[in-house]
């Protein structure tokens, strides 16, 4: 099982909507009204890292890892 979890600060969002553009399974949604973006479901994230790359403040990290190579499925033996 993976121990991780992004996390995006509404408070640091600044409305720039990079983070939605770039994600290529649509996991990361804007809200019009509020300006912000959110994560709209984590279970379609590939870990693929745009949305922390893309974000001009710092709005989105990851908790439990810090890079998908840190992130590895264990091997059958």
């Amino acid at each position: 099982m993976l121990n991780f979890k992004y996390e995006l600060s509404q408070k640091k969002c600044i409305g720039c909507e990079k983070c939605a553009e770039v994600c290529p399974t649509l996991a990361i949604d804007f809200d019009g009204e509020k300006k912000k973006a959110f994560i709209l479901d984590i279970d379609q994230c590939l870990v693929c890292h745009q949305c922390l790359e893309v974000c001009p403040v710092k709005a989105i990290r990851i908790k439990g890892a810090l890079w998908q190579k840190d992130i590895r499925m264990p091997r059958n033996k």
